[in-house]
Parts: C-alpha cells; sequence; structure tokens
C-alpha cells in the first residue's frame, strides 16, 4: 500500500516516468494443480502461510488426513512457536483450525476434506489430537 502511495505522489507531482515494460523479459505463471498445491509441512510457516493463501480460491493448498485430500481456505499466519509436529492440528480457535508449521501456526477457515464442499473448518469434523495430522 505503501508503494502505491509513493507511485501516486510521484505521478502527481510529475516525477514519474512513463516506461513500456519490456515483453521479452515478461513471464506467465500457468495454471496451478495438485502437483503443486501439496503443502511441505517440514517447511517455515511463512512459505506454508503464503503456499496456503497462493492457491486459495483455486486449487486449494491441501495435506493428507486419512488418505484424503483436505484442502485449506482462507488462512493467514499465526506467529510464535509450537512444539506440535507440523501438520498437527493444535487448536480451533474463533472458529478455525490452528495447524502447526515450522515457527507457528497456520489458521485456517474452511476447508474441502475430498471431493465435498467447502465448510467452516471448526464444523469439518477434524479436531485435535496427534492422530490428526494433514500429511
Amino acid at each position: 500500500v505503501e508503494a502505491m502511495a509513493e507511485a501516486v505522489a510521484d505521478m502527481d507531482a510529475g516525477r514519474a516516468r512513463r516506461e513500456p515494460q519490456d515483453a521479452s523479459r515478461a513471464t506467465a505463471q500457468g495454471l496451478i494443480g495438485d502437483a503443486e498445491a501439496r503443502i511441505d509441512w517440514s517447511r517455515p510457516v511463512s512459505e506454508v502461510d503464503r503456499w496456503v493463501r497462493g492457491c486459495d480460491p483455486q486449487p486449494g493448498a491441501f495435506g493428507l488426513w486419512k488418505g484424503e485430500k483436505v484442502r485449506l481456505f482462507d488462512g493467514s499466519l499465526v506467529p510464535g512457536g509450537d512444539a506440535s509436529k507440523p501438520g498437527t492440528i493444535v487448536d480451533v480457535r474463533d472458529g478455525k483450525l490452528l495447524i502447526a508449521a515450522d515457527g507457528g501456526c497456520i489458521a485456517v477457515g474452511r476447508v474441502r476434506i475430498g471431493d465435498g464442499k467447502k465448510v467452516p473448518a471448526a464444523a469439518s469434523g477434524l479436531g485435535l489430537g496427534g492422530e490428526e495430522r494433514l500429511g
């Protein structure tokens, strides 16, 4: 937001230069599929957070639970360490599941289990405990 405000101020003051983009250096991101959407829980929490948000709304970053894909939506970073193994559901807070990652947790507002519909995370049937871990 600060960069946008600075750019607008520069334009208003006549300091901004109009420079066409070099099309030969442009790149495009293709569609993201399941090969890219699976979460690597060993990554730092900041990366897992970006992974979840980057795959939302489609296809939905996912982990496996009892052989089913659990796709995560409406994610946000919760900094601070948690001793639980990454991928473990450690709490339900304000209707969101908190899932441990290296260096913190991810709060998830909605999930989709298997081919089901997106549901509020706290109403998904996923709960707390050692076996409630996404791989």
